[in-house]
């Protein structure tokens, strides 16, 4: 698997994390209105184009923008027990055409006893990796 910090993109002026090229496994859950966070996945994805701030992913049908999301995914694709449960909102969506992935884009927001501790590690380490 290649890891390598995205650089030259359109958005490289306006976003406040760097971003790393890695793609992840990654499941999703929206959340409804009112009520509880799912406890589960609803639906699979792939997370790519990261930060310590969001990401981008890919879905086989398109995300509402506004929409909360609870995101699984693991840090270390070997290790089961490396899963982490996430928090994001989808800030821009945009429908994929027949036999092409939708896209989003996730701010990720940290909330009281989650895992934004150990994602930010996470995208810390690779930084240092890719930096020379």
């Amino acid at each position: 698997m290649a890891i390598s910090l995205q650089h030259g993109g359109p958005m490289d002026d306006k976003r406040k994390n760097r971003r790393i090229n890695i793609e992840r496994r990654i499941g999703i859950a929206v959340h409804r209105r009112f009520g509880f966070a799912p406890r589960r996945p609803q639906m699979e994805g792939t997370a790519r184009s990261v930060s310590m701030g969001g990401m981008e992913i890919l879905t086989a049908s398109p995300l509402p923008v506004g929409a909360v999301l609870s995101l699984w995914l693991r840090l270390d694709e070997n290790n089961e027990s490396s899963m982490v449960k996430l928090r994001g909102d989808v800030v821009w969506s945009k429908a994929g055409e027949t036999g092409v992935p939708s896209r989003a884009g996730i701010h990720l927001s940290d909330r009281p006893g989650g895992e934004m501790e150990s994602w930010t590690n996470f995208i810390a380490g690779h930084l240092r990796r890719c930096d020379f």
